[in-house]
Protein backbone atom coordinates (compact mmCIF):
# COMPACT_ATOMS: atom_id res chain seq x y z
CA UNK A 1 0.00 0.00 0.00
CA UNK A 2 2.84 2.61 0.35
CA UNK A 3 3.89 1.68 -2.63
CA UNK A 4 0.66 2.94 -4.08
CA UNK A 5 0.77 6.03 -1.93
CA UNK A 6 4.46 6.91 -2.93
CA UNK A 7 3.33 6.72 -6.65
CA UNK A 8 0.42 9.13 -6.48
CA UNK A 9 2.57 12.10 -4.74
CA UNK A 10 4.61 12.25 -7.64
CA UNK A 11 2.23 12.03 -9.66
CA UNK A 12 3.11 11.72 -13.77
CA UNK A 13 6.50 12.59 -14.96
CA UNK A 14 5.49 13.43 -18.09
CA UNK A 15 3.30 15.76 -17.39
CA UNK A 16 5.71 17.72 -14.61
CA UNK A 17 7.99 17.55 -17.65
CA UNK A 18 5.74 18.98 -20.26
CA UNK A 19 4.93 21.83 -17.41
CA UNK A 20 8.30 22.68 -16.85
CA UNK A 21 8.50 23.08 -20.14
CA UNK A 22 6.19 25.32 -21.31
CA UNK A 23 6.95 27.68 -17.83
CA UNK A 24 10.26 27.63 -19.78
CA UNK A 25 8.79 28.29 -23.14
CA UNK A 26 6.43 31.19 -22.07
CA UNK A 27 9.38 32.36 -20.12
CA UNK A 28 11.60 33.00 -23.16
CA UNK A 29 8.50 34.39 -25.51
CA UNK A 30 8.56 37.06 -22.68
CA UNK A 31 12.13 37.44 -22.61
CA UNK A 32 11.97 37.68 -26.07
CA UNK A 33 9.12 40.71 -26.51
CA UNK A 34 11.34 42.84 -23.54
CA UNK A 35 14.21 43.01 -25.35
CA UNK A 36 12.59 43.49 -28.90
CA UNK A 37 10.67 46.15 -27.05
CA UNK A 38 13.87 47.70 -25.63
CA UNK A 39 15.78 47.08 -29.43
CA UNK A 40 12.76 49.63 -30.62
CA UNK A 41 12.99 52.06 -27.89
CA UNK A 42 16.94 52.51 -28.15
CA UNK A 43 16.85 53.63 -31.67
CA UNK A 44 14.31 56.44 -30.98
CA UNK A 45 17.05 59.12 -30.28
CA UNK A 46 19.83 59.89 -32.39
CA UNK A 47 22.95 57.49 -32.53
CA UNK A 48 26.06 59.68 -31.93
CA UNK A 49 29.70 58.12 -33.10
CA UNK A 50 32.47 59.26 -31.11
CA UNK A 51 33.53 62.98 -32.16
CA UNK A 52 37.23 63.19 -33.20
CA UNK A 53 39.14 65.12 -30.49
CA UNK A 54 39.82 68.56 -30.58
CA UNK A 55 36.79 69.10 -31.95
CA UNK A 56 33.83 71.75 -30.67
CA UNK A 57 30.36 71.85 -31.35
CA UNK A 58 29.66 74.52 -33.59
CA UNK A 59 25.61 74.80 -33.60
CA UNK A 60 22.54 72.77 -34.52
CA UNK A 61 20.51 72.82 -37.80
CA UNK A 62 17.12 71.43 -39.12
CA UNK A 63 16.28 70.28 -35.40
CA UNK A 64 12.93 68.04 -36.27
CA UNK A 65 11.47 65.33 -33.93
CA UNK A 66 13.34 62.36 -35.66
CA UNK A 67 16.10 64.02 -37.49
CA UNK A 68 19.18 66.92 -37.09
CA UNK A 69 22.54 68.21 -38.27
CA UNK A 70 25.13 68.68 -35.44
CA UNK A 71 28.20 70.66 -36.53
CA UNK A 72 31.70 70.72 -35.01
CA UNK A 73 35.11 72.51 -36.32
CA UNK A 74 37.91 72.56 -35.20
CA UNK A 75 41.53 74.54 -36.20
CA UNK A 76 44.91 73.68 -37.14
CA UNK A 77 43.33 70.06 -37.82
CA UNK A 78 43.60 68.63 -41.54
CA UNK A 79 40.06 66.88 -43.08
CA UNK A 80 42.50 63.60 -44.17
CA UNK A 81 43.62 62.83 -40.40
CA UNK A 82 39.79 63.05 -39.19
CA UNK A 83 38.83 60.70 -42.32
CA UNK A 84 41.20 58.08 -40.91
CA UNK A 85 39.85 58.50 -37.46
CA UNK A 86 36.33 57.52 -38.73
CA UNK A 87 37.57 55.24 -40.63
CA UNK A 88 38.80 53.46 -37.49
CA UNK A 89 35.14 54.05 -35.86
CA UNK A 90 33.71 52.71 -38.95
CA UNK A 91 35.38 49.15 -38.23
CA UNK A 92 34.77 49.63 -34.56
CA UNK A 93 30.95 49.87 -35.15
CA UNK A 94 30.67 47.34 -37.99
CA UNK A 95 33.71 44.98 -37.18
CA UNK A 96 35.32 44.76 -40.34
CA UNK A 97 37.30 46.66 -42.53
CA UNK A 98 35.00 46.81 -45.31
CA UNK A 99 32.97 50.12 -44.50
CA UNK A 100 35.07 52.86 -44.79
CA UNK A 101 34.71 56.71 -46.00
CA UNK A 102 34.36 57.64 -48.99
CA UNK A 103 36.01 60.80 -50.48
CA UNK A 104 34.12 63.13 -52.81
CA UNK A 105 36.00 63.48 -55.46
CA UNK A 106 38.08 60.45 -55.37
CA UNK A 107 40.86 62.49 -56.28
CA UNK A 108 41.91 65.93 -56.51
CA UNK A 109 39.66 69.33 -56.06
CA UNK A 110 36.43 70.70 -56.94
CA UNK A 111 37.17 74.27 -58.07
CA UNK A 112 36.04 76.50 -55.63
CA UNK A 113 33.48 79.11 -56.50
CA UNK A 114 35.01 82.81 -54.71
CA UNK A 115 31.77 84.02 -55.30
CA UNK A 116 30.08 80.94 -52.87
CA UNK A 117 31.01 82.11 -49.43
CA UNK A 118 30.31 77.94 -48.52
CA UNK A 119 32.50 76.54 -51.37
CA UNK A 120 34.42 73.27 -50.75
CA UNK A 121 36.85 71.66 -52.42
CA UNK A 122 36.36 68.16 -51.51
CA UNK A 123 34.43 66.23 -48.86
CA UNK A 124 34.31 63.03 -46.99
CA UNK A 125 31.30 60.76 -46.15
CA UNK A 126 30.75 58.05 -43.95
CA UNK A 127 27.97 56.53 -42.89
CA UNK A 128 27.35 54.94 -39.47
CA UNK A 129 23.92 52.83 -39.47
CA UNK A 130 22.59 51.69 -36.30
CA UNK A 131 18.99 50.45 -38.03
CA UNK A 132 17.25 47.44 -36.72
CA UNK A 133 13.79 45.53 -37.36
CA UNK A 134 11.55 48.12 -38.45
CA UNK A 135 13.73 50.72 -36.54
CA UNK A 136 15.81 53.40 -38.92
CA UNK A 137 18.95 54.81 -37.01
CA UNK A 138 21.65 56.17 -38.68
CA UNK A 139 23.88 58.99 -38.35
CA UNK A 140 26.03 60.55 -41.83
CA UNK A 141 29.40 62.40 -40.98
CA UNK A 142 30.51 64.64 -43.21
CA UNK A 143 33.99 66.44 -43.26
CA UNK A 144 35.50 68.97 -45.11
CA UNK A 145 38.03 71.86 -45.34
CA UNK A 146 37.13 74.81 -43.65
CA UNK A 147 35.79 78.00 -45.56
CA UNK A 148 38.12 80.26 -47.09
CA UNK A 149 35.94 82.52 -48.86
CA UNK A 150 33.24 83.63 -46.26
CA UNK A 151 33.43 87.30 -45.30
CA UNK A 152 32.14 86.55 -42.25
CA UNK A 153 35.46 85.95 -39.77
CA UNK A 154 33.70 83.80 -37.62
CA UNK A 155 33.30 81.77 -40.02
CA UNK A 156 36.32 81.14 -42.09
CA UNK A 157 38.36 78.17 -40.72
CA UNK A 158 41.47 78.04 -42.84
CA UNK A 159 43.59 75.00 -42.25
CA UNK A 160 40.72 73.75 -40.18
CA UNK A 161 37.94 70.74 -40.33
CA UNK A 162 34.36 71.06 -40.01
CA UNK A 163 32.58 67.81 -39.33
CA UNK A 164 28.39 67.40 -40.01
CA UNK A 165 26.50 64.55 -38.57
CA UNK A 166 23.54 64.33 -40.27
CA UNK A 167 21.22 62.54 -38.02
CA UNK A 168 18.12 60.52 -38.52
CA UNK A 169 16.16 58.02 -36.10
CA UNK A 170 13.05 55.92 -35.41
CA UNK A 171 10.07 58.83 -34.16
Amino acid sequence: MTQARIRTRQGSPVIRIGLLAGGIGVLMVVVGVLIFLSDQQARRSPFTPAVYPGLSEWGMNDVQSNSRTVFYRGADIAPDAVAEFYNQQLRNHYGDAEEQCVRVPATGEYPVNPNNPFAIPYQFKCMFDNSGFNATQYTQVVIYPGYTNNPDPAVNLPGGTIVEYQQFWAS
